[in-house]
């Protein structure tokens, strides 16, 4: 009996340990669609706007897609949740349910990076062989629509802590994201990673930089945004350090110390 008690705590510890970090992130887009003609009133041509919604799995460093929007410009808008990931077509597959003039489409997204998505490619067909107007002959039935758009990600910033100190003269004020982030410049071809902190720098502008910290198989809330402070004899500046504290499991920990300049260098010229 103590020995099953053992096992069943120790099952009890292992399955708390493996809690699952669940980031969620939001992208919009804008852009022109291709309309196919397969029912005549039916016209998903034209500009068109949207969202893409994901949900990036800490614990098995996948991502999944929980909403596809469109907003067409002359056809009632698409609204698709519940994504499926198919592994042959390396795309993300959900259904519609009685939508325009039919009982089922099919919406099949492509990510160029799920982790990282700067771009997306979207089609939509008639999902099955009857439609409230008829039938059609192909088994998967006609493409409908079809896209292709650059993502912009448009994230809501959560905070939960700030920290304003002066450099250079200037006011810089730090805030903390309560969700660790991701984001892809392909300006620079670099990606960001991390506990992410959105910086005002009076006179530089406002920059979104990331103190470093892995998202696969991490649990991390962060708590707090610290800065710490060495003294240095004139006229030497003071030696100043930016830190997080985090909870990963429900113990506090802290992130890598970065020397301010080295942190604020990542987006901002420092001298």
């Amino acid at each position: 009996m103590k020995y099953i008690k053992f096992v069943i705590c120790a099952t009890l510890l292992a399955l708390a340990s493996m809690q699952v970090s669940a980031q969620t992130a939001q992208y919009s887009f804008s852009t022109h669609t291709s309309s196919f003609p397969v029912y005549p009133s039916l016209e998903l041509g034209g500009i068109a706007t949207g969202k893409v919604k994901t949900e990036f799995n800490s614990y098995n460093g996948q991502t999944n897609v929980t909403n596809f929007s469109v907003n067409f410009e002359n056809a009632p808008n698409l609204n698709v949740n519940n994504f499926s990931f198919d592994p042959f077509t390396n795309s993300y597959i959900a259904i519609a349910n009685n939508i325009w003039v039919f009982r089922s489409v099919r919406v099949e997204l492509l990510l160029n990076d799920p982790m990282y998505p700067v771009d997306v490619t979207f089609n939509i067909f008639v999902n099955e062989q009857e439609s409230f107007v008829g039938g059609n002959a192909s088994p998967l039935g006609p493409m409908l629509a079809s896209g292709y758009a650059m993502l912009e990600n448009t994230t809501p910033f959560n905070e939960v802590d700030n920290y304003t100190t002066t450099l250079d003269g200037k006011s810089v004020i730090m805030r903390l994201n309560g969700n660790l982030g991701r984001n892809y410049d392909p300006n620079k071809g670099t990606v960001g990673e991390g506990i992410e902190v959105k910086v005002l720098w009076h006179g530089q502008g406002e920059k979104l930089l990331y103190i470093p910290m892995p998202l696969v198989g991490s649990n991390i809330t962060p708590i707090a945004l610290v800065v710490s402070s060495i003294s240095a004899p004139p006229p030497q500046e003071d030696i100043m350090e930016v830190f997080v504290r985090y909870s990963e499991n429900g113990a506090t920990q802290e992130s890598p110390r970065l020397l301010l300049r080295d942190f604020l260098a990542q987006a901002f010229p420092v001298f």
